[in-house]
């Protein structure tokens, strides 16, 4: 495939727990941003978009209205109904969710009477692991863990069992 340039974040997901995924993250981020900086990592499931659109009010992108109930329908039809043979759909085939998340915090920033829900919403979304969060510094990352918000894998216990299923999607053509 001529526009993909090795891993990204997208392919990175082989583990259960994200501060061991996050190290092939900030290794795969470091090999195209080798100048960059990185503070932490936030993974965000599509639920949150879908309940933060729930709150704040639908967004148009494109001329196309997009709230909680069509969001992922209208992402899903942006990336998979393009001309695979036009390079140029090909290649901003994901550009949607690009547009709307811009679209979504300044939602958050214009509306201050929905702080409250959003910062709740946000926070029972940490709870459920719908997002999770991952910090180079060390003690930060100890407090987050602390309250469970950093999806770390359970520790096992020497008589105690664990099995996980991790599905890495390799470069994002469908190579699991």
């Amino acid at each position: 495939d001529p526009f993909y340039k090795g891993h990204s974040f997208r392919d990175a997901n082989w583990f259960p727990d994200l501060a061991l995924s996050s190290k092939d993250l900030l290794h795969f981020y470091s090999q195209v941003y080798p100048n960059k900086k990185v503070d932490g990592i936030v993974t965000v499931n599509f639920k949150v978009l879908e309940d933060l659109l729930a709150v704040l009010g639908p967004v148009t992108v494109n001329g196309t209205t997009l709230d909680a109930n069509n969001v992922f329908q209208s992402i899903q039809y942006s990336q998979n109904n393009i001309d695979r043979h036009d390079s140029e759909a090909l290649k901003n085939r994901k550009g949607l969710l690009g547009q709307i998340v811009p679209k979504i915090i300044s939602q958050i920033i214009l509306t201050p009477g929905r702080y409250r829900d959003v910062s709740q919403l946000i926070f029972a979304h940490l709870q459920s692991k719908d997002i999770a969060l991952f910090f180079t510094d060390k003690g930060l990352q100890d407090k987050f863990a602390e309250h469970k918000m950093t999806n770390s894998f359970p520790k096992q216990k020497e008589t105690q069992d664990i099995f996980a299923v991790v599905e890495a999607n390799l470069g994002g053509m469908k190579s699991d």
